[in-house]
């Protein structure tokens, strides 16, 4: 990580954890691009709907997730005979994460072609879609090579989330919308004392983090957190937040707690027969943060 899913606003490092979602829910369809610069029909058998990109207007696809996203691509090519030349595209997920995929050099595809040109044959990437809205906005990075794109995607089931208690002892708190006065619980971390839990099979979380803000603190924060697996693997995540208006401590008037911010992580198996430990720390950028851990029941194993 619909709950609405908060900007993580700086960088997302990817180590070791990120694993595709296990194949289930339905086929996968053909999806229209909300916004795009050019349509071509690619000719076969049938003529196919593909996009150009462009390195300046984007080809942007909305999306409801969990999922997975599938983007196809052909290259333009002026002679059959030749290869088109290895080339990139960017894509930023909902202005946070940004992610350029490499199209290699690519063979023409002698029963198609787009307009007066050859086409190469397909490159596929696939890109996991997390639970909430989205939008992936595709570009060239290349202005001299004449790249089209066709998306699919498959739709997961919508995610049940079951909360996770801490085997570590850890400070409980309570958030209080100021509005409705309702109150969510959470649980504080500190450089020195972290959220640890185990797993024994394939599991996707749900991360909801809120620093806290104290009288001397800035009106925002750039926050570092760490989940470490008990092999010394690591998965680092960078977010920015402020101060919020809407929430409070449930008897902590001496702090204030931030915007939240969610992110989805997915966690492989384990090795039969074993299970995983994992501990959620904070790195930097503030004293103490509050977290909520969720894992989803309908994740299909």
């Amino acid at each position: 990580m619909k709950i609405k899913k908060n900007p993580l606003s700086l960088l997302i490092v990817f180590n070791i954890l990120s694993v595709p979602y296990a194949g289930h829910g339905q086929d996968k369809n053909e999806i229209t691009p909300f916004r795009f610069s050019e349509k071509k029909v690619i000719q076969g058998e049938e003529g196919y709907s593909y996009y150009a990109l462009s390195d300046k207007s984007a080809t942007t696809y909305r999306i409801e997730g969990p999922g997975k996203l599938y983007i196809n691509s052909r290259v333009a090519m002026t002679e059959r005979t030749s290869k088109s030349k290895a080339s990139a595209m960017k894509i930023v997920q909902s202005e946070e994460l940004v992610k350029t995929y490499r199209i290699p050099e690519l063979p023409v595809d002698s029963l198609k072609s787009i307009e007066k040109n050859f086409s190469s044959k397909l490159h596929r990437v696939a890109i996991d879609v997390p639970p909430g809205s989205h939008s992936y906005r595709i570009y060239s990075t290349d202005p001299a090579q004449r790249v089209y794109v066709r998306g699919f995607y498959k739709a997961y089931a919508k995610p049940v989330w079951a909360e996770l208690s801490p085997a570590t002892k850890l400070q409980k708190k309570e958030v209080r919308f100021v509005t409705s006065k309702t109150t969510q619980p959470y649980y504080e971390l500190t450089k020195k004392d972290g959220f640890r839990f185990e797993i024994s099979d394939t599991s996707q979380l749900r991360i909801i983090v809120r620093p806290s803000f104290s009288d001397i603190m800035l009106d925002d924060a750039k926050i570092t957190l760490s989940i470490m697996r008990n092999n010394g693997q690591e998965h680092v995540y960078k977010f920015s937040s402020r101060r919020a208006n809407d929430v409070e401590f449930v008897n902590d008037s001496a702090s204030i707690p931030g915007k939240s911010s969610t992110f989805y992580v997915e966690l492989p198996k384990p090795t039969p027969g074993r299970k995983d430990t994992y501990d959620v720390r904070l790195v930097r950028g503030a004293k103490s943060v509050v977290v909520r851990i969720s894992t989803n029941k309908k994740l299909k194993k």
